[in-house]
């Protein structure tokens, strides 16, 4: 039986993280992050096969986030979905540009996150 994909979910808004977390934990193993420092100290002792990343964050954004884990050899290619309320072209654009994988707007909808990690992780 192949092993579960690990997901961490990253976004400083609580209740939207445990969202995330109950939509997804039937399917993958889940970690959830408040903060971009949390979701480091979380890969250092994790395995994770997809990152889930909120876009607005105080401190460091997910477009300062994914930036840095780009430039960490180890973290370079886990695959990244952007989850943002901002559904603007322009949030859309520089998510693809800086190598998301995806973007998903909040609300999420249970389907379609799941269609987006499977694709992401295929």
């Amino acid at each position: 039986m192949e092993a579960r994909k690990a997901i961490l979910a990253v976004d400083d808004i609580i209740p939207s993280l445990k969202a995330m977390g109950k939509m997804l934990e039937n399917d993958f193993d889940v970690y959830l992050a408040k903060s971009a420092e949390m979701a480091s100290r979380i890969l250092k002792i994790n395995r994770v096969d997809l990152i889930l990343l909120d876009i607005e964050m105080p401190e460091v954004s997910g477009f300062e986030y994914m930036e840095q884990l780009r430039q960490t050899p180890d973290y370079r290619d886990i695959p990244v979905i952007f989850v943002s309320s901002y559904a603007t072209e322009k949030f859309f654009t520089r998510a693809i540009s800086c190598g998301a994988k995806d973007f998903v707007v909040k609300p999420v909808s249970r389907d379609i996150l799941i269609e987006k990690i499977n694709a992401a992780l295929a």
